[in-house]
């Protein structure tokens, strides 16, 4: 039988007779020798093709290998950069339906990975307020259409098969081969619940800020000043614009600027600053009375960055306690002179508060250490004791004013015209007070 010899295209056939020695004779037949020697020849050089092939392929099959290990390495190198980050990953082929997904991805579309592959992107990943017209179209095409890259990123709100919604970040890019050629698109889904609620208490905080009427200062440990809110702007006349960046040094007259490196000195270590009433400077180097409360602001970390000032304007409350004051000056002086006592009594627990002249009308040269409506009545000449309570009691029920006249009896046993007056007061803090006065007049006949 006769084996065709092929390489390429070629088929060879061995010449008749000249397949080896003849076994019966062994002798060498016409023209052996010669076709032998080119038979081998052609199987060397078919044997050197074949060898060379087998080193190709082996060659192509470790090149892939090492591919295929690559691609893996890679996949899971993202798989736990994603996992880290809490972030979804879905990926398309070509014609824009899931391939894959992973953990993060299926919790917040509400798809597991075997369900929803071979289906469209856009039906997996559904987003409130999405242009209609996208649902239709290769989320290929719309990737290559638009240029995106995975440096653009978009605030979306995901909506889960499920109904629930998550706030996402997405940052998606086309997928391509080792030749370039577009494979399909990855779409990394970041979920920003925690970012939006931050930003959210952010913009709060930033609004109770700015509507507050005691100035609000943000300052850095350097003394930079970085918040400015708009009471600080009325208190001390700089805008933000003018105020942000410049030194907090401008607010401060010059004996105290130790007083304010202490403040900061404090601070940085984590010491408490009691609230105090300080001097500061509004434009134009007027001075400005302030109580101050400052407190530490820190970092993601926890560490003390700078300090949140507030001041508020005390100027009209110091000038309205120095009217106040003068006012009550004036007004004792008056009692004096005519020799009126005045009183404040509380009609919840009985005590009363009074002037020494008050005390001199019931015969004391010093202000006793207790006083009350019962002491008041014990004073009274026993003849008109009753007839006064009842006076008392009838004003309360009434809710009028007091007005009364009697003997009383001094230290001495001596007996002593007065005259009491009492005006019942509701106020915040004391709902129930009764204010009066008291004075000596001439002895009844």
């Amino acid at each position: 039988m006769r084996l065709p010899l092929t390489r390429g295209c070629a088929t060879f056939e061995p010449v008749a007779g000249t397949v080896g020695l003849d076994a019966g004779m062994g002798k060498r037949l016409p023209g052996e020798g010669e076709s032998r020697l080119d038979l081998l020849s052609l199987l060397g050089r078919n044997v050197g093709d074949l060898q060379e092939a087998l080193g190709a392929l082996e060659v192509e099959a470790g090149r892939r290998l090492t591919a295929e290990e690559h691609r893996s390495e890679l996949e899971q190198n993202l798989a736990l950069t994603l996992a880290s980050i809490d972030a979804g990953m879905i990926t398309t082929d070509l014609a824009g339906l899931v391939v894959r997904m992973n953990a993060v991805a299926e919790r917040i579309t509400g798809w597991t990975q075997q369900e929803a592959c071979g289906y469209s992107y856009w039906d997996i990943f559904v987003c409130a307020d999405r242009t209609a017209g996208l649902t239709g179209r290769n989320v290929v095409q719309v990737m290559l259409e638009h240029g995106f890259t995975m440096e653009d990123a978009h605030r979306v709100v995901a909506v889960s098969r499920h109904g629930p919604t998550t706030p996402v970040e997405v940052k998606a890019a086309l997928t391509r081969t080792g030749d370039g050629a577009v494979r399909g698109v990855l779409a990394i889904l970041k979920d920003v619940t925690a970012v939006v609620r931050a930003e959210e208490d952010a913009r709060r905080l930033a609004a109770i800020v700015e509507s507050s009427t005691d100035a609000i200062v943000g300052k850095t440990l350097d003394g930079r000043i970085t918040t400015w809110n708009h009471a600080a702007a009325e208190l001390f006349g700089y805008t933000a614009e003018e105020a942000i960046g410049q030194s907090v040094r401008m607010l401060l007259p010059a004996d105290r600027l130790e007083e304010e490196m202490d403040i900061i000195a404090r601070i940085a270590g984590g010491r408490v600053v009691p609230a105090f009433d300080t001097v500061r400077l509004a434009r134009g180097g007027r001075p400005v009375d302030v109580s101050v409360t400052i407190s530490p602001i820190r970092d993601g970390a926890g560490r003390i960055v700078g300090a949140a000032k507030i001041a508020r304007d005390i100027g009209v409350q110091r000038r309205t306690f120095a009217a106040l004051r003068e006012s009550e000056a004036r007004l004792k002086f008056a009692l004096d002179v005519a020799r009126i006592g005045d009183w404040d009594l509380d009609l919840r627990s009985g005590t009363m508060q009074r002037s020494i002249r008050h005390d001199a009308c019931f015969g004391y040269r010093e202000l006793q250490r207790e006083w009350s409506i019962a002491t008041f009545l014990a004073h009274v000449h026993a003849d008109e004791r009753d007839v006064v309570a009842l006076s008392f009691r009838e004003a309360l029920r009434r809710s009028q004013d007091w007005d009364v006249e009697c003997r009383v009896v001094w230290p001495d046993d001596s007996l002593h015209w007065i005259r009491i007056q009492g005006s019942r007061r509701y106020e915040v803090g004391n709902p129930d007070r009764m204010l009066g006065i008291v004075a000596e007049v001439k002895a009844r006949s």
